[in-house]
């Protein structure tokens, strides 16, 4: 009994009409996804993909999209989906909210898609409908939906699936154009994710089934007609090959072919597991490098079998058959033989191969159900209550997804020895300023995955705790194990510098510059330990290196501008300090040392309005409340009239913030006295001053303060030389 004279029996034709389908499943993938809209960035791959990544976040320029074509950036050629990212960030903002609803959106025109395609080459709606609704609702998908950084995920499976589309009316109808279509979207889809390599194949098997091409074609037609696509596939394959070959393929002698194979064949049972059974599942699953022997053996003959079976019955079950080799087929390329990553499977990598086994139980449940003469009601119950289990269970999912401790200590509860996992739980809570938390995770970490990105985090969290030694220490682990860890090189010198080994830091930011050229803040910090060295011919050079690569860097505007001023490049300093403020005009340190610059020139007004300024930004920055205070009070006697309240309340305020245990501050509060007429208070004030100063060391500062003293003494104030 067909479809369609079932449905017309319980008069459901309303209810089942394409476009009231695709309505339901769009509102249901909608309702179960909400919480995705609430979701943060993770700190795994989201920073390479968005958050750390400036191309991304700057939009769509020519600039951007010339980058997008020649970068291998996260080890991998797909610029059509670094320009989804881009486009995401110019007309949505960079929030993590845009970019997920973009995600799910995505996810949900593949749904639709999906069903519309398998209706149109099978015929069969209910069936499309229930592979399409497990598609959307399985919570194997839910790391390709609410991780950001799977946008190539969700975004080439569109392009396949508009590539399976345009082939299925291409073979209903003849018309090349459509051909010509579909190979042209299949090539939009390998750049935006080379996993769609498989596409050739999968063809073929659907030329076997539901098209059923091979009874009227001849075998030799239907292979030519796949070498563009096949073409297409090796260019993708060799491109991803060399764009992975350094940073992400694993080489032989660290993982050897054997146990590539074990672990390819039982990760294939455990997808199918998952299926069935979708829990423990983890955004990463630690490799084991010593499986069981006898688990490897019965998956691998586990798929042989059932590979062997589909074969003899191919012509009685079809859908057997391509829904098997579907799984297969299109799991190939990323089955962990040719390994790239350090993960044994991923939630992720059954996006388009889990549509093989949904179609295996969608037409053979069917099938099954119909022979046993089910009742069509009890059918319609049954897959009702496993797409609520699915959808249920992508729900609680979702909550694992809100934010990357979450993530990653769910990962860490539900699998093993996950190294990588207690790194990135480490780091997370890094961010959050638990840092005592954050090196018990890298220590665990440490045990599984004794890595040297793991020992220069841990490093920084020990910073962070005040434990300046056990950083060092590990700094120096971290380049134990890569000495050429440019990262590890920076920080060990920042953490030397701050214990005093001065000579040794500079060696380490010398390394870290070599080795991080386009680090700006590599070049900052460097110049500063150089600067602090007496090399100032070398340390202007990599302030301007640092501003070459990132010329917003106010603070290294404001470093240079000071060197520049220490070698009475007095125009060239200017235009730093006022770049720097134009870039941070909270930086009130650039205002007094532009007003310095200033008074040298006999700009004394000019000069008072920068102080004047610095102090509405940091109304008790003591600097400039101290500087501004000395002009009022030493100005000419017109001038010093007019501002002495002024000059008293200043020094006033700022010997109470200073405690009136500086020398200058007290100084400059008995030249405000001074100047306001309040001679025995100039006198005792300045008294004060001077036992500091000869307390300090400052003797001549304490020569100038007794001749004041002797001024005050005698009823004059004192008035600076112009």
């Amino acid at each position: 009994m067909s479809e369609n004279t079932i449905f017309r029996k319980f008069n459901m034709e309303r209810l089942g009409q394409p476009a009231f389908i695709c309505l339901w499943l769009a509102l249901v993938t909608l309702l179960v996804y909400v919480p995705v809209f609430h979701a943060q960035f993770v700190g795994f791959d989201d920073p390479d993909y968005v958050t750390g990544n400036p191309h991304v976040l700057s939009g769509l320029t020519l600039a951007n999209l010339h980058w997008a074509f020649i970068t291998n950036h996260a080890a991998y050629w797909h610029p059509v989906t670094w320009i989804s990212l881009m486009l995401n960030s110019q007309y949505f903002g960079s929030g993590a909210g845009a970019f997920h609803a973009v995600n799910l959106l995505l996810h949900v025109a593949n749904t639709l898609l999906l069903f519309l395609w398998l209706l149109r080459a099978t015929g069969a709606k209910w069936r499309s409908a229930l592979v399409a609704a497990l598609f959307a609702l399985h919570p194997l998908h839910v790391e390709s939906v609410a991780w950001i950084s799977e946008r190539k995920d969700v975004l080439s499976t569109l392009f396949w699936m508009l590539a399976l589309m345009a082939y299925t009316h291409y073979a209903k109808t003849g018309r090349i154009s459509r051909y010509l279509i579909a190979l042209l979207l299949f090539g939009i889809g390998l750049m935006a994710k080379p996993m769609l390599v498989s596409l050739p194949f999968v063809l073929l098997l659907l030329d076997y089934w539901p098209l059923r091409r091979f009874a009227g074609h001849k075998t030799f037609r239907l292979l030519i007609e796949k070498l563009p696509f096949l073409a297409f596939s090796i260019a993708s394959a060799s491109i991803t090959l060399l764009a992975a070959r350094e940073r992400a393929m694993t080489p032989l002698d660290t993982l050897p072919i054997f146990v590539r194979v074990e672990n390819a064949a039982l990760a294939c049972t455990a997808y199918i597991g998952k299926m069935f059974s979708p829990t423990g599942l983890a955004v990463i699953y630690p490799y084991n490098l010593h499986p069981s022997p006898i688990f490897a053996l019965l998956s691998l003959a586990a798929l042989v079998i059932v590979s062997a079976a589909v074969i003899p019955i191919r012509r009685h079950k079809p859908y057997l058959f391509t829904g098997w080799l579907w799984f297969l087929v299109t799991l190939a390329p990323v089955n962990g033989i040719a390994q790239a990553g350090t993960q044994s499977m991923a939630d992720r990598f059954t996006y388009i191969p889990l549509i093989g086994l949904f179609v295996i139980v969608a037409w053979g449940g069917w099938e099954a159900l119909d022979a046993l003469r089910i009742p069509l009601v009890a059918q319609a119950i049954g897959a009702s209550v496993a797409l609520a289990l699915c959808a249920g269970l992508t729900r609680a999912q979702l909550q694992y997804w809100h934010d990357s401790v979450a993530l990653f200590q769910h990962a860490a509860n539900v699998t093993v020895d996950n190294g990588i996992a207690e790194a990135n739980l480490g780091f997370a809570l890094a961010e959050q300023a638990h840092y005592d938390e954050a090196i018990i995770h890298y220590k665990t970490a440490l045990q599984n995955q004794p890595r040297a990105t793991i020992w220069n985090n841990l490093g920084q969290s020990l910073i962070a705790t005040g434990r300046l030694e056990e950083a060092i220490s590990a700094f120096q682990q971290a380049l134990n194990l890569n000495p050429s860890f440019g990262s590890a090189h920076h920080n060990l010198a920042l953490a030397l510098a701050r214990s005093g080994r001065q000579q040794e830091s500079l060696l380490h930011l010398g390394d870290a510059a070599r080795l991080e050229p386009e680090n700006a803040s590599v070049h900052n910090n460097y110049a500063i330990m150089l600067g602090r060295a007496g090399r100032t011919t070398e340390a202007i050079q990599q302030f301007q290196m640092a501003l070459r690569l990132a010329p917003e860097m106010a603070t290294t505007h404001f470093n240079l501008a000071n060197l520049l001023a220490q070698q009475h490049a007095q125009d060239e300093a200017m235009a730093h300090y006022l770049e720097a403020l134009r870039l941070n005009p909270g930086l009130v340190e650039a205002h007094c040392n532009i007003a310095s610059l200033l008074l040298e020139k006999g700009r004394t007004e000019d000069a008072v309005a920068h102080y004047i300024a610095a102090l509405q930004t940091k109304a008790d920055y003591l600097p400039a409340m101290v500087s501004l205070a000395w002009i009022y009070a030493t100005a000419s006697d017109e001038a010093g009239s007019q501002h002495a309240a002024e000059a008293v309340r200043l020094a006033e305020q700022a010997c109470r913030i200073s405690g009136c245990k500086q020398s200058g501050v007290l100084d400059t509060l008995a030249a405000a006295y001074a100047n306001a007429g309040r001679f025995e208070e100039a006198v005792k004030t300045d008294e004060e001053a001077l036992s500091t100063a000869k307390a300090t060391g400052e003797n001549n500062f304490a020569d100038s303060i007794r001749a004041r003293i002797d001024l005050y003494k005698k009823g004059s104030p004192f008035r600076a030389k112009k």
